[in-house]
């Protein structure tokens, strides 16, 4: 059951997520989208990170009140729960607010529910909320595949969902990065999970293995990267420049 998955303290970067949450002088902030009771923002609360640094977004609006209920934390709980779909791009929607505010992006069980034409609007969407940060990153985990291929199914907006394999997901990030004039880093990995089973005539997974695919992508600045080159190359010029200073004291 997702209400009782933690997935996000799962990931090999929980630690420094929370740690970038939890600092006082530059504190990010984390969208959590499709957030279904929002149990992964308030394992972060449990593990030390404001909740003022928190926003859950998540299109059905009962999810949200269960989980306030299920955590009995309406009036402690001083983060945002939006009510709204990460596809709405209107100027006076509700996830107009986000834009150019997000550091950080929790996507567990989301991608997967969309074909491959939508994952490519979703991931642009979300770059468009993320603040200009060399730190930035999306982060989570989904139904996956081995060769990655779209399936009909009906769990999906569209009747289609399109699982990935890790070759398949970087190909998906570089056609984000390449519509939102971003780099971005993909580090993904296929896992066989248990804790998913198929519902009665459910009959879009094939084979005995279901596998999860789980990624974290890092965005990548192209400026650094050249300040870094640029630096290096002015430190090999004073270097020759030393080199030649005593060589030419040896020969006096």
């Amino acid at each position: 059951m997702r209400f009782l998955d933690f997935s996000l303290a799962k990931m090999p970067s929980y630690d420094k997520i929370l740690a970038r949450l939890c600092d006082t002088t530059a504190p990010a902030r984390l969208l959590d989208v499709g957030c279904c009771f929002g149990q992964d923002l308030r394992r972060l609360v449990a593990d030390g990170a404001p909740s003022e640094n928190l926003v859950g977004l998540e299109l059905e609006p009962k999810f949200v009140d269960l989980g306030f209920g299920l955590f009995a934390d309406r009036e402690l709980f001083k983060g945002q729960m939006i009510v709204g779909s990460i596809f709405d791009e209107s100027v006076n929607g509700p996830v107009a607010s986000l834009k150019g505010s997000i550091n950080i992006v929790n996507a567990a069980f989301f991608f997967h529910l969309f074909s491959l034409d939508d994952q490519i609007k979703l991931g642009v969407n979300l770059v468009n909320l993320m603040k200009d940060d060399p730190k930035a990153m999306v982060l989570g985990r989904h139904l996956g595949s081995s060769i990655g291929e779209e399936r009909s199914s009906p769990m999906a907006p569209t009747g289609k969902m399109y699982f990935h394999s890790p070759d398949s997901f970087k190909s998906l990030w570089a056609t984000i990065s390449e519509r939102t004039q971003t780099t971005w880093h993909v580090n993904a990995w296929l896992e066989v999970t248990s804790t998913h089973t198929k519902g009665v005539g459910e009959s879009w997974w094939t084979g005995n293995q279901i596998l999860m695919l789980h990624f974290e992508v890092h965005q990548v600045t192209s400026v650094g990267v050249e300040t870094n080159l640029q630096t290096e190359r002015v430190g090999t010029w004073w270097s020759r420049i030393f080199a030649r200073i005593l060589q030419v004291k040896q020969r006096k």
